[in-house]
């Protein structure tokens, strides 16, 4: 990078190096950049950035406002001052809001593929509970059986949407969270509710006690091992 030609100059400079560090830290290529300061309308290409960061390019307000924006950051971070340790400490917490956002998406994929197994689940129970039936023990063998998976779908489901919200909350970018309250009313399109959300709540309403509450604590052994005797004779009747 060319020398700082005047103390004017610092602003830019510490700038290109924040810009450099956290594109970096994202594991964004210049390409990548690019790429996404395009979709914004500036008229960037690989060698732009390139050339940005080797300081051979001044940087306009609107495209230093842009390029952190991109980035997660803000204007005023991306040209203060710091010593080589504070360099050290943003470098990691960047790195770990920038590797959190990526599992965060990989949750998100997974989920949405997992999801349909849920409401399969769902449906597939749903002819197997009476309209009037109270409590586990007025289910049929098969049906109580299905209601333990069921319950231990829907645990696992806001587990897993626990564990998505809190990576979103270490990442770069803001997104609607989901109240685990009131899921509907905090419904985002990044993290897709499945359709059976209600039906399951309704059931755990129903036929969440005390023994519902230990079978869903059961292993997968335990399940088939308490449930399976009804269960096979329900299925064979």
């Amino acid at each position: 990078m060319a020398d700082i030609p005047n103390p004017h100059a610092l602003w830019e400079h510490n700038f290109i190096q924040q810009m450099k560090r956290l594109r970096e830290a994202r594991k964004m290529t210049q390409t990548d950049l690019a790429r996404e300061l395009k979709a914004f309308g500036l008229p960037f290409h690989q060698q732009t950035v390139q050339r940005v960061e080797n300081g051979e390019r001044p940087v306009r307000l609107n495209e230093a406002h842009l390029i952190a924006k991109v980035l997660g950051t803000d204007l005023l971070s991306m040209g203060a001052s710091s010593t080589p340790s504070d360099h050290e400490l943003r470098y990691s917490v960047d790195r770990l809001r920038a590797t959190s956002e990526l599992q965060a998406d990989t949750l998100l994929d997974l989920y949405k593929d997992w999801r349909e197994d849920i409401e399969s689940l769902v449906f597939a129970l749903a002819d197997r509970v009476p309209a009037t039936a109270k409590s586990v023990d007025s289910l049929d063998h098969g049906a109580a059986w299905g209601m333990v998976w069921a319950m231990k779908a829907l645990r696992a489901y806001e587990d897993h949407l626990a564990a998505w919200q809190g990576l979103v909350g270490l990442g770069h970018h803001e997104r609607a969270f989901v109240d685990l309250e009131d899921p509907a009313a905090g419904t985002d399109q990044n993290w897709p509710l499945p359709d059976v959300l209600a039906t399951l709540q309704s059931w755990r309403e129903r036929f969440g006690n005390d023994q519902m509450a230990r079978a869903v604590s059961m292993n997968p052994r335990e399940v088939y091992e308490s449930f399976s005797s009804g269960r096979d004779q329900d299925m064979e009747g």
